[in-house]
C-alpha cells in the first residue's frame, strides 16, 4: 500500500495534535490530582475517622509513635560517643553486621536487662572492631580489642558479668584513651 506525501503528512499532523492534546490533558488535571492528594492528606492528619471500636478518633491518638533518636550521646572516661542503641532482640541479633562501616567517632550501644557475661561473635561483618564491656554500676569492666571479622566462629564475651555492651571500630579504645574502670554516662539513655 502506497500512501501520497500528503496523505502522510496529514496523518503525521493529526497525531501530533492527539499527542499534544493528551499532554494538554494530562496537566489540566494535575493540579485537580494535586489537590485530591492535599484533601486525603488533609482528611488523615485531621484525623475524621474512627479506630476500631473504642469511638476513639485519630485526632485524639497520635497519629505515629514518637520515633527514638538515631543517635544518643554518650560519655566513656573523657570521650563524648554519638550511639545507635540495640535494645529489641533483633536489633542485639544484628548488631553490626552486613554494615560495610561504622563511622569512626559513633559505636553501637547494646542494652541488657541484667549483667551477665553475654558472647559476641563476628558473624558476617565486614570490618574490625573494639568491644567494651559495661557493667552494672556504668563503669568500663573490660575491654576485647581489635576483633576481626576472620575470627568467626568464635565468641567473645568479658571477664566478668557486663549490663551493656558498646562496639566501636577497632583501636578506638586506645586512640581515646578508654581504660577499665571508666565511669560511662548513659544519662542520655537510661533516666
Amino acid at each position: 500500500m502506497h500512501i501520497d506525501k500528503q496523505a502522510r503528512n496529514f496523518i503525521v499532523s493529526g497525531l501530533m495534535v492527539v499527542c499534544v492534546f493528551a499532554v494538554w490533558l494530562s496537566f489540566a488535571r494535575f493540579p485537580d490530582l494535586v489537590r485530591s492528594f492535599d484533601k486525603k492528606q488533609i482528611e488523615i492528619t485531621k484525623g475524621m475517622k474512627e479506630v476500631g471500636d473504642s469511638g476513639i478518633k485519630k485526632d485524639q491518638v497520635p497519629l505515629s509513635l514518637p520515633q527514638k533518636p538515631s543517635l544518643y550521646q554518650i560519655r566513656v572516661g573523657n570521650t563524648d560517643i554519638p550511639v545507635e542503641v540495640a535494645e529489641t532482640p533483633a536489633e542485639k541479633e544484628k548488631g553490626l553486621s552486613l554494615r560495610e562501616s561504622l563511622p569512626q567517632s559513633q559505636g553501637l550501644l547494646f542494652l541488657f536487662d541484667a549483667p551477665l557475661q553475654y558472647q559476641f561473635w563476628m558473624k558476617e561483618m565486614k570490618f574490625p572492631i573494639d568491644i567494651i564491656w559495661i557493667g552494672a554500676d556504668k563503669r568500663v569492666m573490660d575491654i576485647t580489642e581489635n576483633l576481626d571479622p576472620a575470627t568467626y566462629p568464635k565468641t567473645f564475651n568479658p571477664s566478668q558479668p557486663a549490663q551493656y555492651v558498646l562496639e566501636v571500630n577497632t583501636f578506638f579504645a586506645q586512640m581515646h584513651g578508654i581504660k577499665i574502670g571508666d565511669n560511662v554516662d548513659l544519662s542520655s539513655i537510661i533516666k
